[in-house]
């Protein structure tokens, strides 16, 4: 593993009982043991759809391209690169095909978008994964496809609540009706269900703007659980919303298919 984060640092070793080496762009990786298969997901802020859209000219964009110089050192056998969807659309994909370009030389390439709520984890999230396996593995790795869905996107938020009597009262969020903004949108599966709007823009975390159904996948989750909120667990639709709750911490990590141990980091 490789983090400038001391808390994150802490966590790997915490998590995979494995060593951290620091800032992946101040190690000599060519000191470092050839790993079969390599992940990385750098610092996306860059190229969220939410963020300065700067790409690799951003202050943390560059990472993304420069990515590249370690795993051609290592040459792993295969690598999985994550990174926010939105990044296709910076610069026309000018980075996304600066890194395919140049990984291109020693490996067989393939990207694909994915939404993560086909695949398991019941949020509102896609991705832009990048894979590669080494030329100098035999040729049936060219035959390599992207695993297909073995998901209903029909996942509901409801079967990662927790009862609302376990839902502690700082969670708790109290409204008045008739100045909320209400919708009567479909319920779509696979898709957020907004079922209320509490003002303009996403709000403060500490009391989302947006107010979701329990049928639906989940918001993304922001650093401070932010984004969204829920009303109680016994509403029905045509029925007043007057109390809204915030996603608890194993909610949240329920949502991302983490395990439980995760919880207290």
């Amino acid at each position: 593993g490789s983090e400038i984060c001391d808390k994150k640092r802490a966590m790997w070793r915490d998590l995979t009982k494995t060593q951290d080496l620091g800032d992946t762009f101040k190690v000599d990786w060519s000191e470092i043991e050839r790993p079969d298969l390599l992940t990385s997901g750098q610092t996306c802020v860059d190229y969220s759809s939410s963020g300065p859209r700067t790409g690799e000219d951003g202050t943390t964009g560059w990472m993304f391209t420069a990515q590249v110089d370690p795993i051609l050192t290592l040459q792993p056998k295969a690598f999985v690169l994550e990174m926010v969807a939105n990044a296709v659309n910076i610069h026309r994909g000018r980075e996304v095909d600066k890194v395919v370009s140049r990984l291109s030389e020693a490996y067989h390439v393939q990207t694909k978008v994915c939404k993560t709520a086909s695949f398991g984890d019941g949020s509102n999230r896609t991705r832009l994964f990048i894979i590669g396996f080494h030329k100098e593995l035999s040729d049936v790795v060219r035959s390599y496809t992207f695993p297909e869905s073995d998901k209903a996107d029909s996942i509901s938020l409801r079967a990662y609540a927790e009862p609302d009597a376990r839902v502690p009262e700082s969670y708790w969020r109290y409204h008045d009706p008739e100045a909320l903004t209400s919708f009567h949108n479909p319920l779509i599966p696979g898709k957020l269900h907004k079922i209320a709007q509490r003002n303009k823009g996403m709000g403060h975390s500490s009391n989302p703007n947006a107010i979701y159904s329990w049928d639906s996948i989940a918001n993304c989750q922001t650093t401070h659980n932010g984004g969204g909120q829920r009303p109680a667990l016994s509403w029905k639709r045509g029925q007043p919303i007057d109390t809204t709750r915030l996603m608890l911490p194993i909610e949240a990590v329920r949502v991302a298919s983490l395990h439980q141990s995760y919880l207290e980091w």
